[in-house]
């Protein structure tokens, strides 16, 4: 040690320090400073903490030491009180030579001279490091225990509570207060005490319990869910002497849980229960995620497939669509625009067609992770369509031919008309009278054309009666007998106890001669077979095929099959279709089963056709059945009815008509008066009142109808009959008709038995507004 710098009486002072020094325990730390502050004296344990050399510390002021950790208020009061000549006492941190800090607790004394001035003053320290660190990990501790969010309470194994932390308090109501040193039972609902028990006996082992989930109550009563992890608490001995428990309120999950597994369960029920699919994937990994039952029965196929392989789906998707649907799932699932309509086929081999929309699932970055969809049988929604785009169709096709139908039948009118009576002046010609009579055969056919393109577009009733089928099928199977090659066979299984129906013979005649003719040209150049059947149906005792809808009723039932090359659905829906046709060119016309189509329907009844390629072909149609004895019969007079010099006008915009009108009935015994134009024939009925028998009007003339002429002609003279013909009488009524004072209805074109007829029934009283008029059929229609 050096003493160099200090006098006689420091010197004296420190001999006397060292005795003190000696007497004090041997672990304490001394320290001696001037009244200056500055280290005269400085003991071993104090050279040792402070890691410095007894020469590097004496003469140095004592802030040497100073660690900045206290404030200059706390230092100034420090000395203020030694400087007084009073002792200090307190915890002070200080910084070591090598930077690292301790804490002592100090105790410094101040020497006073006679003066009771301070002149030195003695340090006497206690390392007091650890226990300071021991206090700050505590205090950090519960700083943490006091700021968690989670409640944390510890108890004894006894189940008192010893500590509660502040959210503890507001979690569950009860201060500290309140609960430390009471049982923790309190928070405990009766029916979970048994549960406690067994925990605290698994503390005792010394496990561990992790997220136990359980409800505690609340001070307001009130029940909450909450995870618990407990911790065995244990004193310095390691014994286990308590328990900490972190509990953390899970009532909102668990609530949300709930709600969660309540949605899920509602949308399981809904998605399980509805008709359309549902299906939800993942665009990344490229799975199917979710696919409701409702794809086992449109798809036919089980749902495991699709889990099993994402592409099941594609597999099952018509070859003709395949392609266009694969890259719309692969370009607009993700964009939300996928809406196609596409037709798969069934595990059964049917075509049916779906409707698949798509929708994005985003999270909260706006990544589509989830693909969500429906996708619905729309197969019966398209056979409607098809069924309103046929009606649209024939009603085109009908309003088309409306249109032309009364110009045309005025035209055939006049050739037929002339024809007919050019065959009464051909005289022993028979060169002449053949070529007459084709003339007039090609005529008729034209006008049954006529009628056939009014029928199926339902622009004209055809004339109806109560018929037996028996007999009408029979004569026609005859007739396909002896066209039909022998390649072919045709069976026949006609019930004779088949009922009636009220229909036209003629259009059942040809309902059933173009289904044979189509069914023999499906067979041609090859063996075949060819089967007309005919049968009583009723609902209550048969069940209709499934692809037939019908309401409930009594039927007679015409079933036309053959082993023929048979059609694609896609060839089905359009074989009604008006001069559609799978013949060559120059064998078919396209209208033969658009004329069948309209014939049924006009009749009450409904045509369906099954075919598979390769395999035939086969036709039901479905008549309404009537309640009718089979002695009906029409009757029709032999003997051409003649005039006895009647006075009668005939009224026609068509000078052609006019003049055959009139040489037709004038050859029938009649005097005939003509008018071209309704104004002027009003004024020859006002000027020769009674001088008339019949007049005849045509229905469609320029500035006056024939029905607004007949009104007139009614006012002025009610006792004069009127005959009212035309090519196409489109809307007219038989109200009207009547309020006319119309007796008949003559339908252009007529012939000559035809127009002798009606004028000869009219005249003798009869009445037949109830339909139009054409006398017999000739035998080219």
């Amino acid at each position: 040690m050096c003493f160099t710098d200090l006098n006689s009486e420091g010197a004296d002072a420190l001999h006397d320090l060292s005795e003190l020094n000696a007497a004090l325990n041997q672990h304490a730390i001394v320290a001696v400073t001037d009244k200056f502050g500055r280290i005269i004296y400085a003991n071993d344990q104090f050279c040792e903490i402070s890691k410095y050399s007894r020469d590097e510390l004496v003469g140095q002021d004592h802030c040497i030491l100073n660690s900045g950790a206290h404030p200059k208020s706390f230092m100034e009061k420090l000395w203020k009180t030694i400087t007084s000549g009073h002792t200090w006492h307190g915890d002070i941190k200080n910084r070591a030579k090598d930077g690292s800090y301790y804490w002592v607790s100090t105790t410094i004394v101040p020497l006073l001279d006679a003066q009771q001035i301070p002149y030195r003053y003695i340090a006497v320290r206690t390392d007091v490091t650890s226990i300071k660190r021991d206090q700050e990990i505590l205090r950090q501790y519960t700083e943490i225990i006091n700021s968690s969010n989670d409640p944390i309470i510890s108890k004894t194994l006894g189940g008192i509570v010893t500590s509660w932390n502040p959210a503890a308090e507001r979690v569950l109501g009860f201060s500290a207060e309140e609960m430390v040193g009471r049982p923790l039972s309190l928070i405990i609902p009766p029916e979970r005490i048994a549960e406690e028990t067994d925990i605290l006996a698994r503390i005792g082992r010394g496990e561990i319990v992790q997220h136990f989930e359980t409800v505690r109550v609340r001070k307001d009563g009130q029940h909450i869910f909450v995870s618990v992890t407990i911790s065995p608490v244990r004193d310095s001995f390691g014994n286990i002497v308590g328990a900490s428990k972190i509990l953390r309120d899970i009532t909102e999950s668990k609530i949300a849980e709930s709600e969660l597994r309540a949605s899920e369960q509602r949308f399981k029920q809904l998605a399980e229960n509805i008709h359309e699919v549902f299906w939800m994937t993942d665009p990344s990994k490229r799975e199917i995620i979710y696919i409701s039952p409702a794809y086992e029965k449109i798809w036919g196929r089980k749902c495991s497939t699709v889990y099993d392989s994402a592409n099941a789906w594609i597999e099952a998707i018509h070859p003709a669509d395949r392609e266009r649907v694969v890259e719309a799932a692969k370009t607009k699932q993700v964009s939300g625009n996928y809406d196609e309509v596409y037709r798969i086929i069934h595990s059964d081999g049917e075509v049916r067609w779906i409707r698949d929309r798509a929708y994005p699932i985003k999270d909260s970055s706006g990544t589509v992770y989830r693909i969500v969809g429906t996708a619905e049988d729309i197969t019966q929604q398209r056979k409607l369509e098809a069924q309103l785009l046929q009606s649209q169709k024939m009603e085109a096709i009908g309003t088309l031919a409306g249109g032309i139908a009364h110009d045309f039948n005025n035209i055939l009118g006049a050739i037929n008309g002339h024809a007919e009576l050019a065959t009464f002046e051909a005289g022993d010609s028979k060169v002449m009278t053949a070529h007459l009579q084709r003339i007039s055969a090609a005529g008729w056919r034209a006008a049954a054309l006529v009628r056939q393109i009014l029928t199926f577009s339902r622009q004209q009733q055809p004339d109806r009666e109560p018929i037996k089928l028996a007999p009408i099928i029979e004569e026609t199977v005859a007739l396909l007998r002896a066209t039909t090659p022998k390649t072919i066979t045709i069976n026949a299984k006609i019930s004779a106890k088949a009922p009636m129906i009220l229909g036209d013979a003629s259009q059942i005649h040809q309902v059933v001669m173009n289904l044979g003719t189509n069914a023999v040209h499906a067979m041609k150049g090859g063996l075949g077979t060819l089967t007309i059947a005919l049968e009583e149906f009723d609902t209550k005792n048969g069940q209709a095929p499934s692809h037939v809808a019908i309401t409930s009723g009594r039927y007679t039932r015409l079933v036309v099959s053959d082993t023929g090359h048979g059609m694609d659905q896609l060839t089905i829906q359009r074989i009604y279709d008006p001069f559609f046709t799978t013949k060559s060119q120059g064998e078919g016309t396209g209208l033969g089963l658009a004329v069948v189509h309209g014939i049924v329907k006009d009749h009450g009844g409904e045509i369906f056709a099954q075919s598979t390629p390769g395999k035939g072909t086969e036709f039901s149609v479905y008549f309404p059945a009537i309640d009718c004895s089979d002695d009906s019969e029409i009757r029709i007079e032999n003997e051409l009815p003649l005039g006895n010099g009647e006075r009668i006008l005939y009224i026609d915009d068509e000078e052609t008509l006019c003049i055959l009108g009139k040489t037709m009935l004038e050859r029938a015994g009649y005097r005939v008066d003509i008018e071209y134009d309704p104004l002027q024939a009003i004024k020859r009925i006002e000027s020769s009142l009674k001088l008339y028998d019949l007049i005849i009007v045509d229905f469609t003339m320029p500035h006056m109808s024939g029905t607004e002429l007949a009104q007139y002609v009614v006012r002025i003279d009610a006792g004069i009959p009127i005959i009212l013909s035309s090519g196409y009488a489109e809307g007219l009524t038989p109200e009207q008709t009547k309020s006319a004072g119309i007796k008949a209805l003559l339908q252009k074109p007529f012939s000559y038995r035809g127009l002798c007829e009606a004028v000869a029934r009219v005249l003798n009283g009869e009445s037949l507004e109830t339909g139009f008029y054409r006398g017999p059929r000739n035998k080219a229609e």
